[in-house]
Order: C-alpha cells, then sequence, then structure tokens
C-alpha cells in the first residue's frame, strides 16, 4: 500500500518556491501551503491545498498563526513505529 506524501509549505520569500513545488509534485508529494504561498503557487498553476482548508480552522493574527494546529503538528510528530502513535492517530 503508497502512502499519500505530504509537503508544507509556507515561505515569505518565494524565489525558488515553484522549482521547489514542481520537484515535489514530480515525487507524489500533495502540497499544504499558507494562504500567501499557496496564492502565488496558484498563480503558476501549482495543485496546492490551503492549510485552513485541510484544518478547518482559518489563519489567525493577521496570518502570523497559520501552521499552529493538532492535525499539523499531530502528522509532523506521528511516529509510524511507534504503537501508541497509531492508538492515538485512530482516536
Amino acid at each position: 500500500m503508497l502512502e499519500e506524501k505530504w509537503a508544507l509549505l509556507s515561505v515569505s520569500n518565494k524565489s525558488g518556491v515553484i522549482d521547489l513545488a514542481k520537484l515535489l509534485l514530480k515525487h507524489n508529494y500533495r502540497i499544504l501551503a499558507s494562504d500567501g504561498t499557496h496564492s502565488y503557487l496558484e498563480s503558476h498553476s501549482i495543485p496546492a491545498t490551503r492549510i485552513a482548508e485541510f484544518t478547518n480552522a482559518e489563519e489567525i493574527f493577521d496570518g502570523r498563526v497559520k501552521t499552529l494546529h493538532p492535525l499539523i503538528h499531530g502528522a509532523i510528530l506521528f511516529d509510524r513505529e511507534n504503537p501508541n502513535s497509531i492508538l492515538a492517530d485512530q482516536r
């Protein structure tokens, strides 16, 4: 079974992000992006999912808080080798 691979992109300096995104897509990654990065990727025809859409929570504090969400941190910290992580993920 192939696992879905995700990459989180949230950058203020957009130089180089298009090349990075194309490389990620070439390697079958799905892209999750903050609003500004998502808009930039979209304007270059790069498919991405907005973090707010993924978490069902909009950015707050004028966009300064966007990735601090249990779904994001849980995905980053998930340990496939740890049975407790697997049980927590199933909740």
